[in-house]
This record gives structure tokens, C-alpha cells and sequence, in this order.
């Protein structure tokens, strides 16, 4: 495949023309270059090639503003570009730095002065490069650059900026801003040949889940899934469509699907297994272990959460989830061991404020006969908790909150949380924030749950 992609810029047939209107010959660049102008013939016969530091010397010496390509060699470089693009999407990297620095010479265009809008579709793809490799200052380098030039440049060119931009937002959790790019791409309208329409749908389901904003994050993720599975997505791999199904199916379960997400999760815990990722593995026991929460089964949940611990690092984040999970199933079943597990939660926890909150929660679930627990649950954690977009964790508390009430006697408080969680719910259903209103999202006419 790697020969489709061989053919390299003119360079030095285009330095010739260069040198020759200026009436200069073979001998007077060898000459400058302090070279044989044997090696001089060799190069432009294309048996050499010159080097950086040469093509940089000669663009000085010849004073070259600007090299004009005709249509052909801009399409055949275009297509050169697209195949390392390929390459980096399929997270090949070998390939792509040996497409990029072996065989086609693409950062030849950075040393001389080509076609303005090639130099800024190749730093595009240099910057997915750089990400790929996550080296985020230097790619953020260059969209800074670009940003400047981006408005006036062609539509190609504005949709993998904006998408770049994008990925970098994610990449530093600020997710709105992640949001507004995103959707910035998708209105390019900017038709991707090379099939990776898929990928901006994706990135988008992860900005909606991430705010909070559960529905459109499935519709975001059902197309996802149906572009996918459009194109031959063995070539890619099968990895990035478990991913799909294991944010669908914890997207379904946070909107109260949970028979649609135990279904996606039975379809796809097979190939989990087999391909042994200790991420997807932990992410898909872990959501068996959350269906079981809302289906009120805790013994099997603490049974899938311990499970779950196994493709974990003690004190990492991915335990710490599992821990607050398995000991809230503790609290429910009334379990004396929570009350040890949070002492031992919050020993870990030490250099981690969210999950120090969160654990402290829990001990306040532990006494919630006294005002002052109740007090904490309410105006600490699901404040911040709805700060920070976790509106299923709320509504799980606001459920405790309500069967507590109800439990003793106190139905004005139980009908208050009642309430409050049906705003809620609703809240999650529409997506309703602020944000919402600024930015126009994606209508696909595909309903959540419809592939059944």
C-alpha cells in the first residue's frame, strides 16, 4: 500500500527553472553549494535528492518568493498527503513517519515557497501527526499559526483546523470549547472522501456525554456506528467500534435504558474478552455492575465491581470509581463493611479532591438521620456534581434522598426530591444548558435506541 504514495514534489526540476531565468547554470549551484556538479546532474536526473539545508540555501541564494505547481502535481502531492493522513487515522505511526520522511519527502513543501494552501492542508495533517504522537505544545504551535489565515483559506483547510482544534479541547477536557469546534467542522459540510466522517460524529457523542447532554451524545453515537460499520471497518480494526458500543450502552443506561445497554454489552463482551484491552474490559464489567445498580441487584453489582478491580491500578482514577461504586452497593444492602471501605477510600484518595468529596459523601449517606448530612448531600455534592455534568450521580442521590424521607415518614421532603429529580431527568433528556442555546447541534433524523 505504502508504494501507492511514492511520488515527490518536482523540487529540483522547479530550483532549475529558478536558477536558469536568473541565467545561471549546473556549474554555478554546485558552485554555491560547494559540491560536484556531478551530484548536481544526479539530483535533477532524480538518482539524488537535495538535502533541507541545501533547499533552504538555494531559496535564499535564488531568492525564490514563490513556485508555481501546475494541477497535476498538486493533485498527485494532495493525494500524497491523504495517504500519510490514512495512515495516522489507523494509528500507524511507523508507516506514517516512513511515508512522511522516506519515500515522499512531504516536508519538502515547508522549505520552499509552494502552493500556500498545500503548506496549510500538510500542517493540518502534521498537527493530527503530532497528536497522534502526543506532542500537544508543538501542534498547538501551529494552529496558533494558522489561526490568523484560517478564515480566508478553502473548506478543506477550515474543517480539519477546526477539527484539530477540537481534539485538543478534549484533549484538555474543556469540552464546550471542544463542543463549538466540532460543530464548527460539521458545518463546513466539507465531504471527506477518505471515509472518516465517522470520527467527527464520535468526538461530537463525547463532548454531548461529557456535558451532560446524554441524548444527543447517543444520537451522536448511533451514527457513529452506522457510518462505521458503512465502510469496510475490519481494515481499521474492531477496536474503535467496541468503543462505540461501550459509550452507547453507558449512554443508554444513564437515560434509563438499561435493557438497551445490558443488549449492547451481551453483543459485544465477547470480542471485549478476546482482544484482552484492560480498559474495555474494566469499562463493560463496570456498566454491568451499574445496570445491576439501577436494577437494584447489588450483591451482582459488588460481584462485577470486584471483577472490574482486577484490570485496575490501586489509587488510580479507575479504581477510585470502582471503589465509590462498590461501597455505595455496601451502603444500599446496609452493609456494616462501608463504613471501613470509606476509611480506606479516603487514605487513597488523599491527593484527589473530586473523590475525596465523593467519598464523603458516601460517609454522610451513612448518617443521613442527621441534618447536617443531609445539608452536605444537598448543597455540596450534587451542586458539584451538577457543575461538573454528573447528572446521573445526582439523580442517584436525590433517589437516596427520596426513599430516606419516604422511609421515615416525612412525605413533603420525599415529594421535594421526587420532584427535583423528574427536573432533573428532564434537564438530562433535552440537554438543556446554557451552552445549548450558543450552539447548533447535528440533526441526523436517527432516534436513540432505534437499531434494536
Amino acid at each position: 500500500m505504502i508504494t501507492n504514495y511514492r511520488y515527490r514534489l518536482p523540487v529540483a526540476q522547479k530550483i532549475k527553472d529558478a536558477y536558469e531565468k536568473k541565467g545561471l547554470s549546473q556549474a554555478d549551484i554546485a558552485k554555491h553549494l560547494k559540491c560536484e556538479i556531478e551530484t548536481i546532474e544526479l539530483i535533477e536526473g532524480n538518482e539524488e535528492v537535495y538535502s533541507k539545508e541545501q533547499v533552504i540555501e538555494l531559496k535564499n541564494y535564488l531568492e525564490i518568493d514563490e513556485i508555481i505547481l501546475n494541477r497535476e502535481e498538486k493533485d498527485r502531492y494532495h493525494s500524497n498527503l491523504e495517504g500519510w493522513r490514512d495512515f495516522i487515522n489507523k494509528g500507524r505511526l511507523d508507516d506514517a513517519i516512513r511515508i512522511h520522511d522516506e519515500l515522499n519527502a512531504l516536508h519538502e513543501i515547508n522549505y520552499l515557497p509552494f502552493d500556500a494552501d498545500l503548506v496549510m492542508l500538510y500542517d493540518m495533517f502534521n498537527v493530527k501527526f503530532l497528536m497522534a504522537k502526543k506532542e500537544y505544545e508543538a501542534a498547538e504551535k501551529i494552529l496558533k499559526n494558522a489561526e490568523s489565515e484560517i478564515k480566508n483559506a478553502y473548506p478543506e483547510i477550515k474543517y480539519h483546523y477546526y477539527y484539530n482544534m477540537g481534539s485538543l479541547y478534549i484533549f484538555r477536557k474543556e469540552y464546550e470549547k471542544a463542543l463549538k469546534s466540532y460543530v464548527a467542522a460539521y458545518d463546513i459540510g466539507f465531504d471527506d472522501k477518505n471515509h472518516y466522517k465517522h470520527s467527527i460524529h464520535y468526538n461530537l457523542g463525547l463532548c454531548y456525554f461529557h456535558l451532560g447532554m446524554y441524548s444527543h451524545a447517543i444520537h451522536c453515537y448511533e451514527e457513529t456506528e452506522r457510518l462505521y460499520k458503512s465502510i469496510n471497518f475490519l481494515e481499521y480494526g474492531d477496536l474503535f467500534l467496541l468503543y462505540i458500543d461501550i459509550n452507547l450502552a453507558l449512554s443508554y443506561l444513564i437515560m434509563g435504558k438499561p435493557k438497551l445497554a445490558k443488549k449492547k454489552i451481551a453483543a459485544c463482551s465477547p470480542r471485549i474478552k478476546a482482544i484482552r484491552n484492560k480498559d474495555l474490559n474494566k469499562k463493560a464489567v463496570s456498566i454491568l455492575g451499574r445496570i445491576c445498580i439501577a436494577e437494584k441487584e447489588y450483591d451482582r453489582a459488588l460481584d462485577y465491581f470486584e471483577t472490574a478491580n482486577n484490570f485496575v491500578e490501586e489509587g488510580g482514577v479507575s479504581h477510585l470509581e470502582i471503589l465509590y461504586y462498590k461501597i455505595f452497593c455496601l451502603i444500599m444492602m446496609n452493609n456494616p463493611q462501608a463504613e471501613s471501605e470509606i476509611t480506606y477510600a479516603k487514605s487513597i484518595a488523599q491527593k484527589n479532591d473530586w473523590y475525596l468529596m465523593l467519598f464523603t459523601s458516601l460517609s454522610h449517606l451513612l448518617t443521613l438521620d442527621n441534618d447536617s448530612s443531609v445539608d452536605y448531600i444537598e448543597n455540596t455534592t450534587i451542586p458539584k456534581l451538577m457543575k461538573e455534568y454528573r447528572y446521573h450521580s445526582a439523580l442517584e442521590y436525590y433517589e437516596v434522598l427520596e426513599n430516606h424521607f419516604t422511609i421515615n415518614g416525612n412525605e413533603l421532603k420525599a415529594l421535594k426530591y421526587k420532584a427535583l429529580s423528574g427536573d432533573l431527568y428532564k434537564k438530562m433528556a433535552q440537554g438543556g444548558e446554557a451552552h445549548e442555546k450558543e450552539i447548533s447541534w447535528p440533526s441526523f433524523g436517527y432516534r436513540y435506541g432505534s437499531e434494536r
